[in-house]
């Protein structure tokens, strides 16, 4: 479905047309209810098997750095688009990857660990990686640059629709969800014209919706991965 195709929908059972329902008020309104049923679909999907991402990056010497540099002090800037990370895997040699054990590190952690105590995580055969705002610090840290060194599997967050021709990627298979999301955005601002009947619809899809997608990936089947470099 494309968000023409959608605009028609919505419109036809709201009884709007384009100067009571204008396109600038709905494409506002779509890219804010795709972000709110993806992280729906998202967590019913367990971790990042919609909208997966497979990312790749150099694992960088420290040798010669300056604060400031990309892997100073182990740190590496997130992929643009992180919704939530599922696994780093770091290779100190080229060959072979090892799967890092992950640290999450809030501002108000007060038991933040001294310099000494963090370079003695993890070995290259056990690397560790914090997370810290949006950074990863590895360690060991490594003396040998390693082309693609480090790969991430992680959620991505959807790209916006800039034109009304292009297909609607996400859940292909229960898009009339937003249909019925947006004939109730459109109640909500004119309540008077709101109809029990699209909140009806809305949580009918939504509950096949998300039993559909909870029993997807439980029998193992995945959604095609993409590979990037965030370098």
């Amino acid at each position: 479905m494309t968000r023409a195709e959608l605009k028609t929908e919505a419109r036809y059972i709201t009884k709007t047309n384009t100067s009571t329902y204008s396109d600038t008020d709905f494409d506002a309104g779509l890219e804010l209810v795709r972000k709110r049923v993806f992280m729906k679909v998202l967590r019913a999907t367990t971790e990042w098997n919609i909208q997966g991402e497979i990312a790749r990056t150099d694992l960088i010497s420290t040798t010669g750095l300056s604060e400031g540099d990309i892997g100073y002090n182990g740190e590496y800037p997130m992929p643009s688009g992180l919704i939530k990370l599922a696994r780093v895997d770091i290779s100190y040699d080229g060959t072979d990857f090892y799967k890092a054990k992950l640290y999450f590190t809030n501002d108000d952690d007060e038991s933040e660990e001294t310099s000494d105590e963090m370079d003695g995580m993890g070995k290259e055969t056990e690397p560790s990686v914090k997370i810290f705002r949006d950074s990863l610090f590895i360690r060991p840290l490594p003396t040998t640059t390693v082309s693609d060194g480090i790969k991430l599997k992680y959620s991505k967050a959807l790209a916006e629709l800039y034109d009304d021709s292009t297909e609607i990627p996400e859940i292909p298979e229960f898009q009339e969800i937003y249909v019925y999301a947006m004939a109730v955005r459109f109640g909500t601002r004119y309540p008077r014209k709101m109809k029990a009947e699209w909140r009806r619809k809305y949580s009918e899809i939504e509950n096949e919706m998300m039993k559909f997608y909870t029993n997807k990936f439980r029998r193992n089947l995945q959604i095609k991965t993409v590979d990037e470099d965030f370098s």
